[in-house]
């Protein structure tokens, strides 16, 4: 008994390691996101520099698992609200830059589901 819990113990460590290490950082994230800023919040172009979009798309590509994407989406969440982000610009990001996103950019959206 005591083998097949030190076992669960082990396996459960190495999935939180590789978690961890396949994981995005809310600095990496928000650092490949920065040549959006501008546009999000309407004092750039009116199309996203492809400077943005390529680290959108860089950005999505990596966020492969739920528990990524979560964090991801707590992190973007939390971020837009300390900028001026012009909400009809962020909902535009996904079409202009050709990132299939399975949820819609929204302020209100729960993270945790």
């Amino acid at each position: 008994m005591e083998a097949k819990t030190m076992m669960g113990w082990f396996a459960l460590a190495c999935w939180l390691l590789l978690l961890v290490i396949s994981a995005i950082t809310c600095k990496e994230a928000i650092r490949s996101l920065a040549p959006c800023v501008p546009f999000l919040e309407g004092s750039g172009p009116e199309q996203p520099t492809v400077s943005c979009s390529t680290g959108a798309q860089d950005l999505f590509k990596k966020a492969t698992t739920p528990e990524t994407r979560r964090a991801l989406c707590d992190c973007l969440k939390n971020a837009a609200a300390q900028l001026l982000i012009k909400q009809e610009r962020a909902k535009l990001l996904p079409q202009l830059c050709k990132i299939n996103l399975p949820v819609p950019i929204d302020p209100n959206i729960n993270c945790s589901t």
